[in-house]
């Protein structure tokens, strides 16, 4: 089969309308109806299944796309290559936005994580690139305590959008985020803090 200058047009224009209308006004509204609970959840027109998973051998659980992997050591440098890589990334290859975890070694009474995220803020705004903070939120659930940051951070290709959290696994604190490109905030924002806020500490009996 010929392909034609014409018809390699005429194929690429096609793959642009479809691409506009995958992140249309239109589906992003009917979208944001749906949850991370229901059988199935479209993310910009392509259909995904949630479960929820454990993570940390099991001391923590949260609920992720179904084929979400663990990336390996040398995917996460690849990633992160500019230093401070997480310890833990969580993603598939299709969708625009990724789990990445750091278990810190820092001792965090869970009683005492909101003062100590008061630490985490001020560091994070004081080093690193330059980071715009959105809003915070702070959850005292049954099932843990956590903190939440809303933030915008300058990235190579462009800015990103980060939905940060803190919490207390074992007396330890640990630190998650669900990042993306700030251009399909109004879509990924809302279904990010749905996830974070899936996140269940296990609790020992």
């Amino acid at each position: 089969m010929i392909y034609t200058d014409e018809a390699i047009l005429q194929a690429r224009k096609q793959m642009e309308r479809n691409e506009k209308e995958r992140h249309s006004e239109k589906v992003i509204k009917a979208e944001l109806e749906q949850s991370i609970y229901d059988e199935e959840v479209a993310i910009f027109h392509i259909p995904v299944r949630f479960e929820d998973k454990a993570l940390l051998d099991g001391k923590v659980t949260m609920r992720l796309p179904g084929d979400f992997t663990p990336r390996t050591k040398e995917e996460i440098e690849r990633v992160y290559f500019m230093g401070n890589s997480p310890q833990y990334v969580y993603s598939n290859s299709y969708l625009d936005f990724a789990l990445a975890l750091n278990w810190t070694s820092h001792e965090v009474p869970e009683d005492l994580l909101f003062d100590a995220a008061k630490n985490v803020r001020y560091m994070m705004e004081r080093v690193g690139p330059k980071m715009r903070f959105l809003g915070e939120e702070k959850l005292d659930r049954e099932e843990g305590k956590m903190v939440l940051f809303k933030l915008l951070a300058n990235a190579i290709d462009g800015v990103s959008y980060m939905n940060m959290f803190c919490t207390c696994v074992e007396g330890r604190m640990l630190m998650g985020t669900l990042s993306f490109d700030q251009k399909l905030s109004k879509r990924l924002a809302p279904l990010t803090d749905e996830i974070v806020k899936s996140l269940r500490v296990t609790k020992e009996d």
